[in-house]
């Protein structure tokens, strides 16, 4: 029994029928008589079938009337299931008379149908069609009579649409015509059934000629930059260039490369990490006659000696972080960076190179069939004829800031740069740390308006897209588009799926129109290609509307063909008249090996490979490739890789080996015991082990199974649709790959269980396989880490930071350990080996006595004590929430002459900017600042901080005018992550600051801004401190960790002559004067849900919650770093400054229930827990608290501290703390949910965690 299913394909409004129906009546075909023979009949729809489905391999249900031929007397339905086999080669008798043939036929089944739906039935005039034929989707009754052919088709009003009963029921009557007409002779691939009327939508949905470019890309770039020099052309995290700024560094750049021998159709590799000056490389290859190509320069030696060698290279092109992956090959490697290009002498023009249009401009490696990846050569003309295609289409202009987000090996790279600065836009790159972990924060910092990334990628990094507020166009590519991609993005923003191989560019695009559209849809055509869909066996023949085929393109964008590659390029690329009446010309096209369908208006709906090639985060992986790898190990006598779409693998890349074992033939696919794989020496890890030296990462299978033997099919070829039905049908009992928890380790089962939850994601076939299994954690991603650490937290109160969870090589049985040891309560030296207990173990004293020994002893013996007033400052984070108050407050001070502003960045320009932006949105800058204000670039998670050798000595007053107060405000808030994982830009930070303090000569100013503690009035117990310190997160412990250091400085040694203080704020929002409140902080997301809940806690309302304005806080932040010792009393003033501001909770929640009018009632504490642990969980990961959870339950939910009795001052504050929260309220309006929609769970969604650096 074949499985033979017409897919859904409805594509217009909802059905108000249950059914559709079309009608058709013809006179018989010629040569019938009175009656059409019901094995014609049927022959025919086998055909539609084979020739709609693209398979060989029909099934399908009949009814007919009476037993013979043409009887037309019989009253009983007969009915049967069909299920033959029709190749290209068999003739028309051949069909006729297998589909007559019992041994093709059985009896109607009901347990079937989910195998078939489609039915046929031949019936009498007066008759009504069978109760069984409104079960199939798709049904069609004959009736032939008299000379006369009456035809109904009626369809499943649900899956289909009208248009395609109409058209199924013109081309079933085509096609039996001419196998009435047809030679017994004749072969079934003679039968052409595309209509005529189907021929000429088809041309009519093609009737655009594509235009050819005859440019060249630096040509068009030029043009822009005589015109609009002054335009951003590049905004880098490392720099920012104006057109005229790029154009004279790619021409100085340009004439060295000449000079070097680069010219037309040499081709230059470059490996640069995210930078401007990737494009300045490849702007200057251009521009010197060459042809650049992108390579990975953390891909395996062999792979990249490869495409060096393919390509012929003599030079490379590199950063000098990238530049040693190439030490050792022939070829000379120039690292391409600022001095380099300042060292360059001024040019007026490019070279005198002789490049045109016809030359080859770039070359893109993609994997390929033979184990070698196929260079695909795309020339100037075809990149320009695209470029401008876009514009339309994907709504770039000279308007445009486009972020340069994919990696530069892919083809949609070179869309980023080189179509942006086609149109005159602005090409947006960001650092490779920030374009994967902060994306929100890139987005927003570089004001991108345009984004072309992947579907899943895209949802996780934008959780909501409100937070984007600048974003207006999001391109959906290099992946499957999901129906909840397009619900999440539309109502937001202009969201596009575009379709396109690298050898066609982008040739499809769809513009969704709301939550409704079909994500499947890849669209129409762009004006740079005509797209046609062929028979899958015959690229000169058009499929039918509505019919399976593969998309092939025509036009100028098409590529050269692959490099030094002759084979390959003529199987993919043809020469043919085409189609439409009357063009003899030949026209080029490319085959896609994409397998799409015509839907009813002409736009293409994507269906999926015809070939091995498949898509891996947006990665175009050929399966073949990774076998002929495989298949050169001696010890593997066969190999096969796949992907399945469903069963226990699902999605994922599955290598199955079948070792040289040295026995006689073994049954075909059955999994070897281990036992006998130790007995035979085969080492499967050898075997991974060679292949990822020649492969990178993304092509790695996931899973590996060793199996008896491969299937082969007659032709002696490995068997895949056989493995591929094999691995999706693969039962619990022969997951042997992965070891079996004992059932007598009942904490590992029951963590494996929660695990296998979360992989499985809804499916029980796989969820059973999984169960009891040790699995790796390793297939468990970010959010699945979060969800199990408050899981564990929960159920065994072990707190367990996601960075742990996703630790490579983690399992449940060493999870399962963790736990165990620490419910044991046992001691460190009995979990040897459990680093993921580092952080939970961490002795915030000990860890505070260690490296406070940096600056122990370390002062010089005279140091004189500060006195002349501050004039000058270094500020880190001065673009967070609080930081660019602080400079705010700074710069307005007219003591202060200079700023020195840490910014996380390598560009002065890009620095100024991000700190532009910053005070901007704070609506306080003023172009007179900028001579108070001067940028150092850095890191806080280097040494000295990423500052250069001259700053830093004037940090240490070794040379130089010395910095007369140190303001350390920046640190890494990222609340899922360990105390390791942060401690080097959170607390190595402060101390390499402190040991600056400690060498210097004569004394300063340091201040600390702490912070992700709870606070009380009084003085701080240091011990109580680092214990509750020991059960907080990561974040808080960090900031212990370097309070206490600075504390031990100020007593030190090191510290004598300074002025040294911590500002410790609590809560810090938006003051009242401008309200602009911080909406990623905790305490708002937990108002947001107080609102959504319509309630809050009883037992807090009469504590006092902590809680500051910004210049409040700033302000103390500045009075600290102005003191001078002269100020000081007898009585020193203390170390720790608390930020003691607030007001009664009460008070809190009558601002927003008496000011605005949320209905919020008092519940008892624990109800209140209750409710919001409920609440959250609900949501899951779109809550905005998700993130905060550790947060969250370390005082279950509570914000106020009843332990507080305020004084006289503090009490003083409360007026102007209710100022600022209404204010702050006021402009949160359209965060929190409106009023009389509290439950309405779409406002849910997470935090940004931003990195105040």
């Amino acid at each position: 029994m074949h499985v033979c299913i017409f897919k859904p394909s409805r594509c217009d409004g909802v059905p108000t029928h249950r059914r559709l129906s079309a009608h058709l009546e013809t006179p018989n075909p010629e040569g019938q008589g009175n009656h059409v023979p019901f094995s014609l009949v049927l022959t025919a729809w086998a055909l539609l079938l084979k020739f709609y489905l693209a398979t060989d391999l029909v099934s399908f249900a009949s009814c007919g009337i009476g037993n013979a031929e043409d009887d037309e007397q019989g009253d009983v339905f007969q009915h049967l299931i069909h299920s033959l086999e029709i190749s290209d080669d068999d003739t028309i008798s051949d069909a006729v008379g297998r589909v007559q043939a019992p041994a093709t036929q059985r009896p109607f089944d009901p347990a079937l149908l989910p195998c078939i739906n489609t039915m046929l039935v031949r019936r009498k005039v007066t008759d009504a069609a069978p109760e069984t034929a409104r079960q199939m989707d798709v049904c069609l009754s004959v009736t032939s009579s008299r000379g006369v052919l009456s035809m109904d088709m009626e369809l499943c009003a649900t899956k289909f649409s009208q248009p395609l009963a109409h058209r199924l029921l013109r081309t079933y009557h085509h096609i039996l015509a001419l196998v009435s007409n047809a030679s017994p002779s004749q072969t079934a691939a003679s039968i052409d059934p595309l209509t005529g009327q189907d021929l000429a939508d088809i041309c009519e949905w093609n009737a655009h000629v594509p235009r050819r470019r005859d440019a060249c890309l630096h040509g068009i770039f030029e043009e822009h930059a005589r015109s609009r020099s002054r335009a951003p052309a590049v905004c880098s995290w490392d720099g920012d260039l104006t057109y005229a700024e790029l154009d004279a560094l790619s021409t100085r750049l340009a004439h060295k490369l000449a000079r070097l021998g680069v010219g037309p159709e040499v081709l230059v590799p470059y490996a640069f990490e995210k930078s401007l000056y990737a494009v300045v490389s490849t702007l200057a290859v251009l521009k010197a006659g060459g042809a650049f190509v992108p390579v990975d320069a953390s891909q395996p030696r062999d792979r990249l000696e490869s495409i060096i060698s393919r390509v012929g290279a003599s030079l490379i092109l590199a950063s000098p972080t990238t530049a040693p992956a190439f030490e050792g090959l022939l070829l000379t490697v120039l690292v391409v960076d600022g001095p380099l290009l300042a060292g360059l002498p001024e040019q007026e023009h490019n070279p005198c190179s002789g490049v045109g249009p016809d030359n080859s401009a770039f070359v893109l490696f993609t994997s390929g069939s033979t184990g070698e990846p196929k260079g695909v050569v795309q020339e100037h003309a075809s990149a320009c004829t695209v470029n401008e295609a876009y514009g339309e289409s994907l709504f770039v202009d000279a308007a445009s800031r486009v972020l340069n987000f994919a990696a530069y090996t892919f083809d949609v790279s070179t869309v980023d740069v080189f179509n942006t600065l086609f149109h005159g836009g602005c090409v947006c790159i960001p650092s490779e740390d920030d374009r994967l972990n902060d994306l929100v924060r890139v987005i927003n910092e570089f004001r991108v308006n345009w984004v072309d990334l992947t579907p899943s990628f895209a949802m996780a990094s934008m959780p909501r897209p409100g937070d984007v507020p600048t974003l207006k166009t999001l391109v959906l590519a290099g992946e499957e588009v999901k129906r909840e991609h397009v619900a999440h993005f539309t109502g937001t923003m202009r969201v596009i799926n575009c379709y396109g191989p690298a050898e066609a560019g982008g040739c499809l695009a769809n513009v969704y129109h709301g939550a409704p559209s079909q994500p499947q849809t890849v669209g129409v055509a762009l004006k740079s290609a005509r797209c046609w869909i062929v028979d899958l066996k015959s690229p000169r023949r058009l499929a039918p509307i509505g019919a399976v085929g593969e998309l092939v393109v025509e036009g100028p964008a098409l590529a050269r063909g692959y490099l030094e590659d002759p084979s390959k390029t003529d199987a993919a690329f043809f020469r043919f008249p085409g189609w439409r009446p009357g063009e003899t010309r030949l026209a080029r096209f490319y085959r896609t090996g994409d397998v799409v369908r015509y839907r009813p208006d002409g736009m293409i709906d994507f269906v999926g490979r015809r070939d091995t090639q498949v898509k891996i985060r947006g990665q175009r992986v050929e399966l073949t490739e990774i076998e002929q790898l495989l298949s050169g190990d001696n010890a593997v006598k066969g190999c096969l890789v796949e992907f399945p779409q469903s069963g226990v693998y699902a999605k994922r890349l599955v290598g199955l080996v079948e070792p040289r074992l040295g026995h006689g033939p073994l049954p075909p696919l059955e999994l070897l015991p281990a036992q006998v794989l130790l007995e035979s020496g085969f080492s499967l890890s050898e075997t991974t082990k060679a292949l990822a030296k020649r492969v990178p990462a993304y092509m790695m299978p996931a899973t590996w199974l060793v199996v008896t033997s491969l299937p082969l099919t007659e032709s002696k070829k490995v068997d895949r649709r056989r493995v591929r039905l094999w691995l999706a049908g693969l039962p619990v009992s022969d997951l042997e790959a992965v070891p079996v928890i004992p059932p007598a380790n009942t904490l590992a089962l029951d963590i494996g269980h929660k695990v296998g939850e979360m992989i499985a994601n809804g499916n029980s076939q796989v969820l059973a396989a999984l169960d009891r299994r040790n699995l790796d954690l390793g297939a468990v991603d970010s959010i699945q880490a979060m969800t199990l650490s408050k899981w564990i937290r929960d159920r065994y109160g072990l707190r367990l930071s996601v960075d742990k969870l996703t630790r490579p090589g983690l399992t449940v049985d060493e999870l399962a350990r963790a736990v165990a040891a620490f419910r044991d309560g046992q001691g460190a030296e009995k979990l040897q080996g459990l680093d993921i207990l580092d952080d939970r173990r961490l002795d915030i004293l000990d860890e505070v006595y260690m490296l406070s020994r940096a600056f122990s002893g370390k002062s010089p013996i005279h140091r004189r004590s500060p006195a002349a007033p501050v004039s000058t400052v270094l500020l880190t984070g001065g673009t967070g929430f609080l930081g660019i108050e602080i400079l705010h407050q700074l710069v307005c001070n007219d003591a202060i002459t200079k700023v020195f502003v840490l910014v996380r960045t390598t560009s002065v320009q890009h620095g100024r900017a991000r700190i532009v932006a910053a005070a901007t949105r704070a609506a306080w800058w003023s172009p007179s600042f900028h001579d108070r204000v001067e940028v150092w670039p850095g890191d806080l998670a280097r040494v000295k901080l990423g500052l250069s050798d001259r700053q830093w000595d004037r940090v240490t007053g070794n040379s130089g005018a010395p910095i007369d107060a140190v303001i350390h405000n920046g640190a890494a808030v990222r609340w899922t992550l360990g105390y390791q994982s942060l401690k080097g830009q959170n607390t190595i930070s402060t101390l390499q600051l402190l040991e600056a303090m400690a060498a210097r000569p004569s004394g300063g100013r340091f201040v600390y801004v702490s912070g992700g503690q709870v606070l009380s009035a009084g003085d701080d117990d240091e011990n109580l401190m680092a214990a509750q310190g020991a059960h907080r997160t990561g974040y808080a412990q960090t900031k212990v960790v370097s309070e206490l250091l600075v504390k031990r400085f100020s007593e030190s040694q090191g510290g004598r002559g300074h002025v040294v203080r911590v500002v410790k704020p609590s809560y810090i929002i938006g003051d009242a004067q401008r309200g602009m409140a911080n909406q990623g902080d905790y305490l708002w997301a937990l108002t947001k849900s107080v609102i959504e809940l319509g309630a809050y806690s009883r037992d807090g309302r009469d504590g006092w919650l902590f809680a500051s304005d910004v210049a409040s806080v700033a302000r103390a932040v500045c009075l600290c770093s102005s003191e001078t010792p002269s100020e000081q009393t007898d009585t020193p003033p203390q170390t720790v400054v608390k930020m003691l501001d607030g007001l009664v909770m009460r008070d809190f929640w009558n601002v927003l229930t008496r000011d605005f009018g949320y209905g919020l009632e008092a519940v008892d504490g624990a109800e209140w827990w209750r409710l919001l642990r409920a609440h959250v969980e609900r949501a899951g990961s779109r809550h905005c608290l998700w993130a905060l959870q550790d947060i969250l339950a370390a005082e279950a939910g509570e914000i106020a501290s009843t332990a507080t009795v305020p004084t006289a001052a503090m009490a003083a504050t409360s007026a102007g703390m209710r100022r600022a929260v209404r204010s702050n309220v006021r402009y949160l309006r359209h965060y929190f949910p409106s009023l009389g929609s509290r439950h309405n769970m779409s406002h849910l969604g997470e935090p940004s965690l931003m990195a105040r650096d």
